[in-house]
């Protein structure tokens, strides 16, 4: 059985502390990949944690082995986030208000682009640099900007150069609207 949980790590991606947490993890049967799986990158800082093979443990003995990972990982996260915030606070600020500005402005914009934005927009949401009244807003806004959830809702999305001027509309719509 694979336990799989989706994290979101921009502190420990930006402190480079990621790559020794991996280490450390494959050594106790757990996995780190990126958000679409083996060999993706960490778009938007999102890993994907789960369990190696685990022959002979129980199901209930590999959920409680990944959940117990996940629990101390996020403890870790949130850490070294207030720790970037203390110790950085002007630097963390500028970083997040320079992406709301692309965001709300941009004419165009590439998903990988806006995917690493809106990241930032998050790490400002959880410091409380930045609030939107619906608090799901940017998890939403990380799925409906990818290329095929575009094209599936929008035929006007085939095109490449259409696609990234409908997702800059969309995105800064739904960020003006949702912010506190």
């Amino acid at each position: 059985m694979r336990a799989s949980v989706m994290m979101f790590l921009p502190a420990l991606t930006l402190t480079r502390q990621i790559g020794d947490i991996v280490e450390q993890l494959s050594d106790n049967h757990i996995t780190v990949r990126g958000v679409y799986g083996e060999g993706s990158d960490a778009g938007g800082y999102m890993y994907q944690i789960s369990n190696q093979a685990c022959f002979g443990m129980t199901e209930d003995e590999i959920l409680k082995m990944v959940e117990a990972v996940t629990v101390q990982i996020a403890k870790l996260e949130l850490k070294m986030q207030q720790t970037m915030y203390k110790k950085e606070p002007d630097a963390i600020i500028d970083r997040v208000m320079r992406a709301w500005g692309v965001l709300t402005n941009a004419y165009m914009i590439s998903s990988a682009e806006a995917v690493e934005y809106l990241a930032i927009l998050k790490l400002g949401v959880c410091v409380g640099i930045i609030k939107f009244k619906n608090a799901r807003i940017l998890d939403d806004l990380f799925f409906i900007t990818q290329p095929n959830t575009l094209v599936t809702v929008d035929d006007r999305a085939a095109h490449v150069i259409t696609r990234d001027r409908i997702r800059a509309a969309r995105v800064a719509d739904a960020l003006r609207s949702s912010r506190m």
